[in-house]
C-alpha cells in the first residue's frame, strides 16, 4: 500500500514539474493554492474557470488581491508613504466595488515625492515574500515568491508639461508610453472602502477613468489591452532608464 501511494506521489510530482501538464493536474496545481487561501470563494469561481469565462490569473487576483493590498499598505504606512488606487484597480473600485474579474494585477500610484522614497518599503515587502520584477523611473513591480500572480504594479505619478503623467515601458522596453491627465485630478484624495479596507483614491476618480478608458467606462469589457486600448498615449524613445 505504501508503495502504491509513493508511486502516485512520484508520478504527480513528475507531471507538476513539466511545463505541459495534463489538464486535471494543471487545475490542481493552480487551483489548490487559491482554494487553501479562500475555499468558499474559490469554489464559486471554479465553474467560471471550467467554462473559460475566467483564467487562473483572474482567479488569483480575486483571491489574493486583498492580501497584496494589505501587505503594501502596511509596508507604506510604516514609512509614511501614501499609495492610491490607479488604472484597473481604481476602475473596479468605483464601478464594481471590488477587483474587476477579468483583470490580473493590482495597480497603485505614488506621487513623485513618495515614489522617490520607494526603497524605504522595498525591503519590508521582500521580508513578506515579495520579489522585485521591475524597478525604474516609472514603475516598481512585485510578485510573490510563492505565486507569480497577481503582480503588484506601483506607478510614478509625476508632473510633466503642466499636466500629470503616468508612464510605462513598451515594445521590449525600447519606448516609453506616457498618458497625460489634468493636474486637478490628483490635487486631492479621499478615503473609501475597498475589499474590506480603507484606501485612497483621487477625489476626481471618475474624471480619471473617463480620460483613460473613454465615456463608456461603466460598461465592462472582458478583453482589454492596457498598453493599446487606453486613450491618447504618447510614445518616446528610451534614452536611459535608471533604478
Amino acid at each position: 500500500m505504501l508503495k502504491f501511494f509513493y508511486r502516485g506521489y512520484k508520478k504527480a510530482s513528475y507531471y507538476l514539474k513539466r511545463r505541459q501538464l495534463p489538464w486535471r493536474l494543471k487545475l490542481l496545481k493552480y487551483f489548490l493554492p487559491a482554494f487553501l487561501h479562500n475555499p468558499q470563494q474559490s469554489l464559486k469561481l471554479l465553474g467560471k474557470i471550467s467554462k473559460g469565462q475566467l483564467d487562473f490569473y483572474n482567479l488569483y487576483l480575486i483571491i489574493f488581491g486583498p492580501t497584496v493590498l494589505k501587505d503594501i499598505f502596511d509596508a507604506c504606512q510604516k514609512v509614511n508613504i501614501q499609495p492610491f488606487l490607479l488604472w484597473g484597480t481604481l476602475l473596479g473600485c468605483i464601478r464594481e466595488g471590488r477587483f474587476i474579474q477579468h483583470d490580473n494585477d493590482v495597480d497603485l500610484g505614488l506621487l513623485k515625492d513618495d515614489y522617490l522614497k520607494k526603497d524605504l518599503f522595498i525591503e519590508d515587502m521582500c521580508k513578506k515574500g515579495y520579489c522585485v520584477s521591475q524597478d525604474n523611473n516609472f514603475l516598481l513591480a512585485f510578485y510573490h515568491s510563492k505565486r507569480e500572480s497577481p503582480a503588484l504594479c506601483i506607478h510614478s505619478v509625476y508632473e510633466k508639461k503642466g499636466q500629470i503623467a503616468i508612464s510605462d515601458q513598451v515594445k521590449e522596453r525600447t519606448q516609453v508610453q506616457t498618458h497625460y491627465f489634468s493636474a486637478s485630478i490628483f490635487k486631492r484624495f479621499i478615503k473609501v472602502k475597498f475589499e474590506g479596507m480603507d484606501v485612497l483614491i483621487p477625489a476626481q476618480a471618475e474624471k480619471f477613468v473617463e480620460a483613460a478608458y473613454g465615456a463608456d467606462w461603466r460598461i465592462p469589457k472582458s478583453e482589454w489591452d492596457h498598453l493599446g486600448d487606453c486613450l491618447n498615449p504618447t510614445f518616446d524613445k528610451v534614452i536611459e532608464v535608471s533604478k
